[in-house]
């Protein structure tokens, strides 16, 4: 758990760091609840502003085949239960009934199947703080084998849907030594993949990504390894490291992975080894590279996300303590990093889930 996300909250608090690419524009979630694309050189608004009722925390984003995005976040309207919106080409609506989780939630997240059902996950206050998942079934909000199926209380929930339809979770399980574990429903209950723990130490700000055959990948805060970047995939009988077990210059934070469409996995994080700034590496094969410069933000960054385009375009999300820890967005242009659009276009301190 990052310790330092849930303490005193300053004026404008965005909690979101999910960015999402469609048809190769970026979409990113902002205050309250607010989408933004960037247009030609600069974001515009995705229907209206602040569609949520009131504030909304732990915020995630995704976009079904059609283009159609999907937002999941932490409704303070509704008890602190979980409620998603869709964008339905003109306007926001509610996806079901709003607040439809059983109670509060935290780290929410969502993925969308290739037939348009969404599936979110999130830490599940109302059942001991573990791990429920729950898909839209066209008229209402259903739990996915059962709630709390975590042997314990977890942090930094994510979820991956593969070609087949089927969905894996990763989190940070506190009842199992506060190890990274991913969970796959089998169509009937939800079971570990591969060994009861993908890593051998604590781990933190878990995240999950799965390449076009289906294989998995992790990344997360490594304990064992001085708190740097270790990615682990699963060989189909056990889990097996990539590249060099912390392989990150230092340590870092905010940790999230991405696989392009030959297969090549992509790190973003806060890089405590740069100035706390933002890096970016990918695995080449026999060793972990940086993409273009290492901390090439301007500023100490936090809430690091990263996502790849059709086309094998790298982007970046981040806020920027020089920038007033105002939303940044960077893509790769095959030799450096550069904005998207005006480098800033979200006010406030934004934070992740």
């Amino acid at each position: 758990m990052k310790a330092s996300k849930h303490q005193l909250k300053p004026k404008g608090f965005i909690p979101s760091r999910m960015l999402v690419v469609s048809n190769e524009t970026p979409l990113l979630p902002g205050r309250q609840a607010t989408v933004q694309e960037v247009g030609f050189m600069e974001w515009k608004t995705v229907g209206n502003i602040n569609f949520s009722a009131s504030g909304a925390y732990s915020k995630s984003i995704a976009i079904d085949g059609s283009g159609n995005s999907y937002v999941v976040y932490k409704d303070i309207e509704n008890a602190n239960k979980a409620t998603v919106m869709k964008y339905n080409g003109s306007s926001w609506e509610t996806v079901g009934s709003a607040g439809f989780s059983a109670g509060e939630v935290d780290f929410t997240s969502i993925a969308i199947d290739r037939n348009g059902t969404p599936y979110v996950v999130y830490k599940d206050i109302e059942n001991a703080n573990k791990a429920t998942v729950m898909k839209y079934n066209g008229s209402g909000w259903e739990t996915v084998g059962s709630a709390g199926f975590s042997v314990g209380s977890v942090e930094d929930t994510s979820i991956a849907i593969d070609r087949s339809g089927t969905p894996y979770v990763v989190y940070t399980d506190v009842g199992n030594f506060v190890k990274a574990i991913v969970m796959k429903y089998n169509g009937d209950s939800w079971g570990t993949v591969g060994s009861a723990g993908v890593s051998a130490h604590f781990a933190l700000n878990t995240s999950i990504a799965i390449d076009r055959s289906g294989t998995l990948y992790v990344v997360y805060r490594d304990y064992g390894n001085f708190n740097k970047a270790t990615v682990m995939k699963y060989n189909g009988s056990s889990w097996v490291t990539v590249g060099s077990a912390g392989f990150s210059v230092g340590s870092v934070e905010d940790t999230s992975i991405a696989i392009d469409g030959s297969g090549t996995p992509y790190v973003v994080y806060k890089d405590y080894g740069n100035a706390n700034k933002v890096t970016v590496m990918k695995y080449n094969g026999s060793s972990w590279v940086t993409v273009g410069s290492a901390g090439f933000s301007a500023g100490v960054a936090l809430n690091t996300s990263i996502v790849i385009d059709r086309r094998g375009t790298l982007f970046v999300v981040y806020t920027d303590s020089a920038n007033v820890s105002e939303v940044t967005v960077m893509k790769y242009n095959g030799s450096s990093w550069v904005p998207v659009g005006s480098e800033v276009f979200l006010e406030g301190f934004v934070e992740g889930t």
